[in-house]
């Protein structure tokens, strides 16, 4: 199961956030995997002892009459006697309690998992908010609502693929433990042939996890297409471009489709591999075990199935993998943006300042604002100009002329990267900023509260 060192890197990433959030419930879970596995692993064992009790097979050889020696010693000690009913009604009790713990450790799984999922969603909003418009600005929102929709529903997949691939390793553990005691051997035989499993898809993970990222790629352009022709319909329709909006989509829609269509070839392609090579490796393993190992027969079947069960859990296994390296590309994509985000947060304010009233008037002085760094041409260069209270001011000029900007940094939106604002006579503060958007009435073109 190897994948490039991003992959794995990214993996570790997510997974103490993952195991950050979780905290004591990470905890709780891993103890109901234990319970659940040691149900499993004695009700494994009780095969053995089943199977002398039914008479078809003997437990006597090979020494596996010391598991039955245990159970019957186990039953005298509560007065009871060693019989089938009784072993049977043992063994049921024990597969009961264990599909209690499967249905308490489910829900607890997927309660963390839903929770986790909000968590991330909240907070990357809770960071969207908190941003500076001046990032808002050339930041395009199409970007934001990918993160916050699909790619968060990608990472709540892969994280249920993350949950179960705790639960298969407890599984491969339990088998494993269960299988030495029968025959060590057999049991590295069994380990060795499940590596082999493994190295048969590692070039297939490694393609999987680049399909990934270039669906993540191709989906984002698809939300930019979707907001740029809802935002612009209507400038489009008076000229007519309607269908040229409709190309782009459908073309971007295509590379998607390309994309997502070479992921399910190549998860295809190692869940096929996979079963061609569980079903040789089990061949293998039982003509090992029947002509080399010299095992009873009660002991040569419990293999198989133990040797059967670690073959499905791997092959989950790998499924599981799958879909954790198509949600690692959505997670790199989504902590880099909230990163940035959080880069760009605006100046923490007093919200408990006293509240800003205005009388005489607002005064701009050689305010200068520039929306990127890498331009040449700043929005506004050193302007001064003082707006008396309670009279109307107009500000006209042309397109582009900086009318929205100037606007924009009375309301306190927008901070001035050079220059200050006065209001009777007192400098607006970034700490003051709160206290003056509630003193600012604004009506928009287009009103959202």
């Amino acid at each position: 199961m190897s994948t490039p060192p991003k992959t794995f890197t990214l993996f570790r990433r997510y997974l103490d956030e993952f195991l950050g959030y979780a905290g004591v419930r990470a905890v709780k879970g891993a103890l109901l995997l234990t319970a659940s596995g040691f149900m499993q692993g004695i009700s494994l064992l009780m095969i053995i002892p089943l199977l002398g009790l039914t008479g078809f097979v003997s437990a006597e050889p090979q020494g596996s009459s010391e598991i039955a020696g245990t159970l019957e010693g186990l039953f005298s000690s509560i007065n009871l006697s060693y019989n089938l009913v009784t072993v049977l009604g043992l063994f049921f009790l024990i597969l009961t309690a264990d599909a209690l713990f499967t249905r308490y450790r489910s829900i607890t799984m997927f309660n963390l998992q839903v929770d986790f999922i909000n968590h991330l969603r909240n907070n990357l909003y809770r960071n969207i908010g908190n941003a500076s418009w001046k990032f808002h600005s050339r930041h395009h929102s199409a970007e934001s609502l990918h993160l916050l929709d699909e790619a968060v529903s990608n990472i709540g997949s892969g994280t249920y693929s993350v949950l179960q691939l705790f639960v298969l390793a407890f599984q491969a553990a339990v088998y494993v433990i269960v299988s030495v005691q029968i025959s060590l051997t057999m049991t590295v035989l069994m380990i060795v042939t499940g590596l082999v499993l493994y190295l048969s898809v590692m070039p297939i993970n490694r393609r999987m996890f680049r399909h990934g990222e270039k669906a993540v790629t191709s989906s984002k352009k698809l939300y930019r297409n979707m907001s740029d022709y809802f935002g612009g319909l209507k400038l489009a329709k008076s000229y007519n471009r309607t269908s040229e909006h409709v190309h782009d989509f459908a073309v971007t829609a295509h590379e998607l489709r390309n994309e997502q269509m070479q992921l399910n070839r190549s998860s295809s392609s190692a869940q096929m591999w996979m079963r061609i090579f569980t079903v040789g490796l089990l061949c293998v393993f039982v003509y090992v075990a029947l002509t080399a190992a010299h095992l009873g027969g009660d002991q040569l079947i419990l293999l198989i199935v133990l040797a059967n069960r670690l073959y499905g859990v791997l092959s989950s296994g790998q499924s599981h993998w799958q879909r954790l390296l198509e949600m690692l590309p959505n997670y790199a994509t989504f902590t880099e943006a909230r990163e940035k985000f959080q880069a760009h947060a605006e100046p923490r304010v007093d919200m408990n300042a006293e509240p800003l009233q205005l009388h005489q008037q607002i005064r701009l002085e050689d305010v200068s604002f520039q929306y990127l760094e890498s331009t040449d041409r700043p929005a506004l260069t050193k302007i001064s100009i003082s707006i008396p209270a309670k009279k109307t001011t107009a500000i006209i000029g042309p397109s582009g002329a900086g009318k929205s900007t100037l606007a924009d940094i009375l309301m306190g939106v927008l901070i001035p990267d050079s220059g200050q604002i006065i209001i009777d006579g007192k400098p607006l503060t970034t700490k003051m900023l709160a206290v003056w958007r509630d003193s600012v009435a604004y009506v928009p073109q287009e009103v959202y509260l």
